[in-house]
């Protein structure tokens, strides 16, 4: 897993309003534009489907990056993302809300 690459994932989701968020069953989040895959990102099955519910949700309601970012983290650590992981999310939170 790569805390990184879901920062990234997020960024891009809530940036361009054309991309498309989806999880497979291996596990994997996924970031789509069209008919091209754009990135995807191993958090674990029941974590990705978590994911993808709750960045479609943002979607809806329009969350910035800080936002969604903390709402994808949450419902990953009750889906059962590693809290190792989350912390790191987490930090980049801080980072990217200018408050560390």
């Amino acid at each position: 897993m790569s805390y990184e690459k879901l920062v990234r994932l997020v960024e891009r989701f809530v940036e361009d309003e054309e991309t498309r968020v989806w999880a497979n069953k291996r596990g994997v989040l996924n970031l789509t534009k069209g008919n091209d895959h754009v990135m995807g990102v191993r958090v674990g099955e029941e974590v990705a489907d978590a994911m993808a519910s709750e960045l479609l949700a943002c979607r809806v309601c329009g969350c910035g990056l800080e936002e969604a970012l903390a709402r994808v983290t949450l419902v990953g650590l009750a889906s059962g993302l590693p809290l190792e992981y989350a912390e790191r999310v987490l930090r980049e939170l801080v980072r990217l809300a200018g408050l560390g």
